[in-house]
C-alpha cells in the first residue's frame, strides 16, 4: 500500500512539473525586427528570458518558461507595468526552437 501511495505520488509531481514548464507570458508581436534588441534588453532588466517564434517576417516575443501559474502571474504584472500592457499568459511547448501553442 505505501508503495502505491509512493508511485501515485511521485506521478503527480512528474505530471505537475511536466506542465508547468510550459507556461509562458505572450509578451508582443512585431513585424520589426530591431523591436526584438529593445525587448530583449526590458525582459532582462526585469529577470525575464525572451523568446521568440517568427513566422511570415511576424515576430511573436514569449517570456518563459515559469515554473507555476504563480511566477507567470508576478513576471504578467511586471512585464504589463514596464513594457507591453496587453501581455497575457499562455501555454506553449517548444521542440526545436519552434514554438507551438498549447492554449492562447
Amino acid at each position: 500500500m505505501r508503495r502505491i501511495l509512493s508511485i501515485v505520488v511521485l506521478l503527480l509531481l512528474t505530471s505537475t512539473s511536466a506542465s508547468a514548464k510550459s507556461i509562458y507570458v505572450k509578451v508582443m508581436s512585431v513585424y520589426q525586427q530591431n523591436t526584438l534588441f529593445n525587448v530583449s534588453y526590458q525582459l532582462n532588466e526585469l529577470g525575464y528570458k525572451m523568446n521568440v517564434s517568427e513566422k511570415n517576417s511576424l515576430y511573436k516575443i514569449y517570456s518563459g518558461p515559469f515554473e507555476d501559474r504563480w511566477s507567470a502571474n508576478r513576471a504578467l504584472r511586471d512585464i504589463k507595468k514596464k513594457i507591453a500592457s496587453n501581455a497575457y499568459i499562455v501555454e506553449l511547448s517548444i521542440y526545436n526552437n519552434k514554438v507551438y501553442v498549447k492554449e492562447e
